[in-house]
Order: C-alpha cells, then structure tokens, then sequence
C-alpha cells in the first residue's frame, strides 16, 4: 500500500483523507493546531480569531451548493449558514467518516524534501520533539490563508493608530467611537466594512474598483439557487446581461445617491470571468444611511491623516487591511513547488508538473461554493494514488499548464482562479464521475433544470451513491 501524508486537517485535508480511505489507503494527516476545520475551526474561548474566518462570517454559497456531495447540511441549518455552524457541519462530516483517529494534531510539519528514491522525507515537531518519516506522496492541504498581503503605502510607517489584516478582525465591537478605514474590495473588506459602520464614529472603504454586489436572496431564493445546467449552457454575453438585469433590479430598493457612491456609475459592465461577486446585503444600506464613505485608493498617509488619490484627505485612527493573502509553502523549497509571485504551476490547479507525486488541495483562488471544489480535487487525487486514473506525463503536463498561464495572461484573468461548476464537470469527466443522461432518466429533470449541486457527481463512477445522490437532487428541487 502506497504511504501518503496529508499537510493539514482543514476542509482541504479532510476531504482528501476521507477519499483515500474509500479506497482502502490510510494516510496520515499533520494538523498544526489542536483542531481540524482549518478556516473554520473555532477558539473555545472565541475572545480572538485565529483564523481568516471572523466571528460573524456568513456563508458566500448556500448550504445547497456548499454541501458536500454525499452529506448534505440538516434540512433545520440557515439556507447561508454561520462560521460556526460550518465548523459543527465538518465536525459532524469528521465523526461520520471516522476521520480523527488518522490526524497528529499539535504536529508542525518542519521540512519537506525530497529523497533519492523519489520518496519524501517529512520533518516534524510535537511536544519539542522532532522526528522524520518517509512517504510515497505528499499532498499540501495547508490552504493559502496564512501569509497575510499587506500594501506599500508612502508614509505608513507613521500612522500612530492601530493597523491591522483583515485576518486578525474578530468583531465590530472593538471598533465603537473609533474612525475606521477598511481597505479593500473582496468579501473581507465589504463584510467588514458594514460591520465597523454600525458602531464606529467614522468608516471609510477605500477600493481601487468596486465588486458587484449579490444580494443573497433573489426572487425568494438564493441567488446560487438560479443557476442550473440549462441556464450556465448559455453564451456568456446572454447569461451576463440576465445576471445584470437581475442585480440592477435588487438595486432599486437603495437610493440613487447610495448606487452612485458605490459604483460611480450604475452601468458599467458586467463580466462573470474577471470580476469579483460580493454577496451582501448591508453595504449599500450603509451608505444609504450615511454611516458609511467610499474613497478611492489610498496616496499616502501622514501621521493619523490619509490623502486619497483624489486628493481628498481623511483622519482616522485605525485601518484595517482586507487586501488579500500571499501563498506560503514555507517548509517546502521552490524549486519543488514551483511557488513564484504568488503563483503554483499546478496541472488542473492540483499536480505538480515538476515534482512527481506532489499534490495540493485548496492552493487555486475558487470562485463559487469551495467545499465541492476541495472535495473534487480529493477524489482525483485518490483516483490517482489508488492506480484508477493516469496522470499525463510530466512534459505533457508541463506544456499543458504553461498553455493555460499564458492564456489567462492575454485575457488578464488570475492563472490559479476556477469557476467551481466549470471545475467540477472538468474534473468529473476526468475521472468518470460526470453524471450519464441515459442511466439517470429519472434524474433527468433535476439535472437540468435544477440547481448544480455536487450530489450529481455521486451518481456515476467510482464511490457512487446514486440513491442519495437521487434523494438530495429530488429534495432540492422541491424549494426551488
């Protein structure tokens, strides 16, 4: 039996520990900290955040969507649920599959390297004490959350106030009479932003250009609800001018002056490959309540006074960076990961092309529901190990990832980012697991025109479970 280690017990971890157990391989998982959940792991003592998810985080995805493909969330769980109620799901995923007994928690992995004979040579720490082990494979599932990416402003060095990442923010209450400036555009920035306005003094959100902002519900439902196969086979043009017509309705509830703060202008166009989609509900009341002043980027700062590049000038007393991570393989050299500028040459954003059996799980920038993703990079990483699915080889592999970064350099779209339902029906198709029209006929509707949920990939293929599978589309299409 091949020997595997699994850096890291977060969702990423976790779902590729329980794929190779379907196929009989027994990995063994190194987990820093004393808990698996990874981002979503929660502090007993909840009087800081020690991961990138704050207190009050909400789901992006709904629970629908977000599920994994064979455990969905309890019927009772908020159509978007709650940090915490995502970390009681992934313990429930965790008990289900006896997945603890194969994780070292409180084991820090030192040094990865390579030996002689192609195996890896893994360092550890635990209680002061170090060993080494060896293994067939490696696959990182550290996750891209860790190294904080922080901006070079002129005369930052000279703020007297608090600085902080958007990684370090716990919750608003802290922030009570103060004059905050979040700077960002992401999800982070924008939660946070709306959260700070409602007990601050003074909030400012200085971005560089604004996301779309999605309302999570749409008609009744969950926005990520309306997207199904027949709807996402759409040209792109048409799909986007639906989407738009969709968001410029839900904006009508908000004044015209809140729109024009925000977008500059309420019509400027809409792509679904380069632009970043925001679901929140708050911002814009913000703004409509005056709580709240969109500025432009930052031009410099000069003791607690910050001059945008408008020319205007602000005083504030904390800031509060939502700008984003940089990739970190620390224990591992470069020339075994490929890590350069925030950028891993990875084939389908999981191989390394460079470094036979080297995998990563969570490195991409996933747009869309991230636990289906994570768990399809799983299952193709256990096809792989277990001897059912081939890779090609390393300089077709090469040539293949090489292609796909210049491509997304002529389109200026980011190399590592994925679309999850694009994702997931290339890599489905990869290793057998696509859904079959003709062996699915009384599915056939729901495949259609229901929601894409990962459910549909258990229906053919390898670890199939077609019966639940067949019950969760079935469910769903009841409340859409």
């Amino acid at each position: 039996m091949k020997s595997v280690a699994i850096i890291g017990a977060g969702a990423a971890g976790l779902t590729c520990l329980k794929s190779l157990l379907e196929y009989g391989i027994q990995p063994v998982v190194f987990e820093r900290s004393d808990r698996f959940g990874g981002l979503w792991k929660i502090n007993e003592k909840e009087q800081e955040c020690d991961t990138a998810a704050y207190r009050s985080l909400i789901t992006n995805t709904s629970k629908q969507m977000m599920a994994f493909s064979d455990f969905p969330f309890e019927k009772e769980v908020a159509d978007f649920p709650s940090r915490e109620v995502v970390s009681n799901y992934l313990k429930s995923y965790t008990e289900q599959f006896n997945l603890t007994r194969y994780i070292q928690f409180n084991t820090s992995v030192i040094r990865a390297d390579k030996q002689p004979d192609g195996r890896f040579i893994i360092e550890v720490e635990s209680g002061g004490n170090r060993e080494t082990q060896t293994f067939d494979w490696l696959i990182i599932a550290n996750g891209r959350h860790e190294k904080v990416s922080m901006p070079e402003i002129d005369g930052l060095d000279t703020f007297p106030g608090k600085v902080l990442h958007s990684r370090d923010y716990f919750s608003p209450e802290s922030f009570e009479g103060k004059k905050v400036l979040v700077v960002g555009a992401g999800s982070s920035a924008i939660d946070i932003a709306s959260e700070v306005a409602d007990v601050a003094s003074g909030t400012f959100f200085s971005m560089r250009s604004p996301s779309w902002l999605v309302p999570r519900f749409i008609d009744n439902k969950a926005y990520d609800l309306q997207l199904t196969k027949l709807s996402a086979s759409l040209p792109k043009a048409v799909r986007e001018k639906a989407f738009r017509s969709k968001l410029m309705k839900a904006y009508k509830q908000y004044d015209d002056e809140a729109i024009r703060q925000y977008f500059g202008t309420p019509d400027h166009s809409l792509d679904l490959e380069k632009q970043r989609f925001v679901p929140n509900d708050l911002l814009l009341k913000r703004l409509e309540q005056g709580k709240l002043d969109v500025k432009p980027v930052i031009q410099s700062v000069s003791g607690n006074e910050v001059t945008f590049e408008d020319g205007s000038t602000e005083t504030v007393d904390t800031l509060i960076f939502a700008t984003g991570y940089q990739i970190d393989i620390p224990f591992m050299k470069p020339a075994f990961t490929g890590v350069e500028n925030n950028y891993v040459p990875l084939y389908q954003q999981i191989f390394s092309p460079v470094t036979p059996n080297l995998a990563m799980c969570g490195m991409c920038y996933i747009v869309g529901p991230i636990l289906p993703a994570l768990e399809m990079q799983g299952r193709y990483i256990a096809e792989v190990i277990a001897g059912h699915t081939q890779l090609p080889s390393p300089e077709l592999m090469e040539r293949e990832v090489e292609k796909h970064r210049q491509l997304c350099e002529e389109r200026k779209v980011n190399p590592m980012r994925v679309q999850t339902l694009t994702y997931l029906d290339t890599i489905a198709q990869i290793i057998g697991v696509a859904p079959k029209v003709w062996s699915n006929l009384s599915s056939l509707i729901q495949l259609l025109t229901g929601p894409v949920v990962a459910a549909r990939y258990r229906l053919n293929g390898r670890q199939s479970k077609k019966e639940l599978a067949q019950k969760v589309l079935k469910d769903l299409m009841k409340r859409v």
